[in-house]
């Protein structure tokens, strides 16, 4: 064993760091985006639909903030890391840093201007608003130091980071929910204060590691702009993609809707963490053999991916055997109507699934300007029939609506792709 181990390089490969990194990476990214499945049993106990739905809008409303406070500008320290100019480095993460602090005071400003009609629309007490702004700009910070621990290399120290972080969420707002009885608030402040305390360590190491120093100049913060802000339509495109949905049944529904949807998205999101997980894993081995263009080579990719489309409908076929069981075990009785939705949900994670691997071969491609578009077309398809089913057919024709909607962006994904990087689909 131990000669065909190293025959075929095996041991090598399992000591090399790009390995250990993508092991640790994948674990701790599996074990930080567990803890709301995690914490199912104990939230649809202690949380009514409507209270887990105000819930599910204020992580919502976080992941909305963090965009608009950050400007997407976190990607430009990833260009400068490699510029072998430490100086301007530390200049880039400085103006970043402050231009992040100074767009949440106006963000702020402007959620306190219109806080009631906010809190009126999204079904948010306007306390958890604020709170959701505030979180937003100390979760940036967290972004910002995982990617310089990434940047560096240092695979062991993001692992600790976003375990340590998670460990704290979970336990604080286990605390608070069951001991305190603090209900979402609980959660809310769990989520909170893991947040806040660990930026707090963050900015603490920047400084510590000279990351930091207030030098930088006006041309600084205006290719920071330059570089961020054309990118946060597409951010919010993104945004409204993954997390949209939750505000439209909001509009539509209620929030009750939105705890009983929310639910049973967690269930079924199980699948997107193992698929986002191959797929990281998967790409760099992909552009390698794509970069050979050689068409045998070709051939075998293609059929790697139609092995992993096969894999994908299996195992989605096989988990939704097991969602009552899941049902029964992990969720309340109050939120068991929301099982008739786990079958819609989970096809179209599956699609978007193939989706994902569709869309690495026009990212390889470089050709990627009907990116936008096409997410354009989903979104407004989207609002416009969802105006329609949600008083018709109520949760289930919006479950439907949503794998309708994944499929579309499958054929025009896979339509792009077949002129930008073309591939033996017919295995010939």
């Amino acid at each position: 064993m131990a000669e065909l181990i190293n025959r075929f390089g095996i041991g090598r490969m399992l000591k090399s760091q790009l390995f250990q990194g993508t092991l640790i990476y994948t674990l701790s990214d599996v074990i930080n985006k567990a803890i709301p499945f995690l914490l199912l049993p104990l939230l649809t106990t202690y949380l009514t639909p409507e209270e887990y739905g105000i819930l599910a809008n204020f992580n919502v409303s976080i992941a909305l903030f963090v965009i608009l406070c950050g400007f997407s500008s976190q990607g430009i320290i990833n260009y400068y890391f490699f510029k072998k100019d430490r100086q301007l480095l530390n200049r880039i993460i400085s103006g970043v840093i402050t231009l992040m602090f100074c767009s949440e005071i106006i963000l702020l400003a402007l959620v306190l201007l219109f806080l009631g009609n906010l809190s009126a629309l999204l079904s948010i007490p306007e306390e958890f608003i604020l709170i959701a702004v505030i979180v937003a700009i100390f979760q940036f910070v967290t972004v910002i130091h995982i990617l310089i621990y990434k940047l560096e290399k240092k695979a062991k120290h993001v692992g600790i980071y976003q375990i340590t972080q998670t460990l704290l969420n979970l336990g604080l707002s286990v605390f608070l929910i069951v001991y305190l009885e603090m209900d979402v608030g609980g959660r809310i402040v769990g989520i909170a204060s893991a947040n806040v305390l660990w930026s707090i360590f963050s900015i603490w190491a920047f400084y510590r590691r000279g990351y930091v120093k207030i030098n930088f100049s006006r041309s600084d913060i205006r290719e920071i702009l330059q570089f961020g802000l054309p990118l946060i339509p597409h951010q919010i495109g993104k945004w409204f993609k993954s997390f949209g949905d939750r505000y439209v049944i909001t509009f539509l529904l209620g929030v009750s809707s939105v705890g009983i949807y929310s639910a049973a998205l967690q269930v079924t999101s199980v699948m997107l963490v193992f698929i986002n997980a191959f797929n990281s894993a998967y790409i760099p081995f992909l552009f390698e053999r794509l970069e050979k263009r050689d068409q045998s080579l070709n051939v075998r990719i293609v059929k790697e991916m139609y092995c992993f489309f096969g894999l994908l409908i299996v195992g989605t076929g096989i988990y939704y055997l097991l969602i009552p069981i899941l049902y029964d075990i992990m969720i309340n009785e109050a939120y068991h109507s929301g099982i008739y939705l786990t079958l819609p949900l989970l096809m179209a994670i599956c699609v978007r699934g193939i989706s994902l691997m569709i869309t690495s071969l026009i990212i390889y491609s470089k050709n990627t300007k009907r990116l936008p578009v096409i997410m354009v077309i989903n979104i407004a398809v989207y609002l416009i029939l969802s105006i329609f089913v949600a008083p018709e057919y109520n949760l289930i024709g919006l479950a439907w609506l949503l794998f309708f909607i994944e499929v579309i962006n499958l054929v025009l994904m896979w339509a792009w792709s077949n002129k930008v990087q073309r591939m033996p689909w017919q295995l010939t």
